[in-house]
């Protein structure tokens, strides 16, 4: 058992880190490419570190369980649940964005080739 709330941990731990990247890659994407307002990167960087210490804080704090004499004061559960559900946001948020942004460039082609 001990096997699996380490993996779990480990799971849980990760999933943060891959929220921040997910939105900051996305924000230093269309800064470089694209010409957007001085604030843009950062709002998006402070939006990134602040889904990061979201996701840290529900990673370790949501698995702590009140202590008695069958339970050992850690359930890997409630973190990875809230940390997998917060990352399903955000990868379908960025997904959503990136969507909307290629059919906007592709109806800007077709108006300058008509």
């Amino acid at each position: 058992m001990a096997l699996l709330n380490g993996g779990l941990r480990v799971v849980s731990q990760a999933c943060p880190y891959v929220a921040m990247g997910l939105i900051v890659g996305y924000i230093l994407g269309r800064t470089r490419f694209e010409e957007m307002a001085f604030y843009y990167l950062g709002i998006g960087v402070a939006a990134g570190a602040i889904v990061n210490g979201l996701l840290l804080y529900a990673g370790t704090e949501l698995n702590t369980i009140r202590l008695n004499l069958t339970t050992d004061g850690f359930s890997p559960w409630p973190g990875l649940i809230a940390n997998l559900l917060i990352l399903t946001l955000a990868s379908a948020a960025v997904f959503g964005l990136q969507r909307r942004h290629n059919r906007l460039t592709r109806a800007r082609l077709r108006l300058e080739d008509a």
